[in-house]
């Protein structure tokens, strides 16, 4: 059974899906995404707050939700995953737009244990974000294997892979201009059966293989 919840402002629901993602609610856990048909909104309307009738608000007057989960207790029968915290409060601060993007919720763990399926994963993925822009690198990080260091140099090979960063592609584009273009296609869409989240990561992140 489907439910569809509607929220005043875009960015008031992209910080309330991962609170919702996997949550267990009564012995079944919630599947949480966008529709089917659903369009990236163009970047004017990031910070648009839908204005309800006898409640006085705009996007400049009204402050957007923000994930603070202090004190709050789930009702019965409903259990939230802690780890799912530190991804609300990012969505909440999203990165001003750089070169460097991050595609979330694209692969599992098991998909980049083989070097074959590897390989083939990280042409595809290449050649769908070459579509954007000059893509100058593209990571996949895998367990227990050690990051490729910087072309240019300006960190060392072998930076630890943190868990978190697993199951995400990592994109350094060119131009910031590719880089715009490739979260506003690519974000929403379906790659696997996974519906695909995309955000901007800082550049200076992107070379020090800060990942996560």
């Amino acid at each position: 059974m489907e439910q569809f919840l509607e929220f005043r402002a875009v960015q008031d629901a992209t910080v309330c899906m991962p609170y919702l993602q996997n949550i267990t609610l009564y012995n079944r856990q919630l599947r949480v995404g966008r529709p089917a048909d659903y369009k990236q909104p163009p970047p004017y309307l990031d910070s648009y707050i839908v204005p309800i009738p006898g409640h006085p608000a705009s996007s400049h007057s009204t402050k957007l939700l923000q994930p603070n989960m202090e004190g709050v207790s789930l009702p019965s029968g409903m259990i939230a995953d802690p780890s799912l915290l530190a991804a609300a409060e990012a969505a909440a601060s999203p990165v001003q737009p750089s070169c460097a993007v991050v595609l979330q919720n694209i692969l599992a763990a098991s998909e980049l244990e083989s070097e074959e399926e590897y390989g083939e994963i990280v042409a595809d993925i290449r050649s769908e974000c070459d579509r954007f822009g000059e893509v100058k690198e593209l990571i996949i990080p895998r367990p227990d294997r050690p990051l490729p260091a910087p072309a240019d140099g300006s960190a060392a090979e072998g930076a630890v892979v943190k868990p978190s960063a697993v199951g995400k592609v990592f994109v350094l584009y060119a131009s910031q201009e590719g880089a715009v273009a490739a979260k506003n296609a690519l974000h929403g869409r379906s790659f696997n059966d996974k519906r695909v989240n995309v955000v901007f990561l800082d550049e200076a992140k992107f070379k020090a293989r800060d990942f996560e």
